[in-house]
């Protein structure tokens, strides 16, 4: 979670990247939720907690992140992001 109060601009000039965000539901606190040990269970468990929205980032795509949105990201391919 970048919580430094900016938003995240991601864009990348070579290769991919599969950049998901998460948004917890109404009944979820975010303060008292560690998202890193729900991500090691089955999703199936945590999507009731949590809406999940990804997105496959090329080149030529920019990406605007909200701040203090939770996320992860994988690499696809050897990236150069900017």
């Amino acid at each position: 979670m970048d919580a430094n109060g900016l938003c995240t601009v991601v864009e990348p000039m070579t290769g991919q990247k599969y950049w998901v965000i998460v948004r917890p539901k109404d009944d979820v606190i975010m303060s008292s939720t560690n998202l890193v040990d729900l991500l090691d269970v089955e999703l199936e468990e945590v999507s009731w907690f949590w809406y999940f929205y990804a997105v496959i980032l090329q080149p030529g795509d920019i990406f605007i992140m909200r701040p203090a949105t939770p996320h992860y990201v994988m690499t696809l391919e050897d990236s150069l992001c900017f």
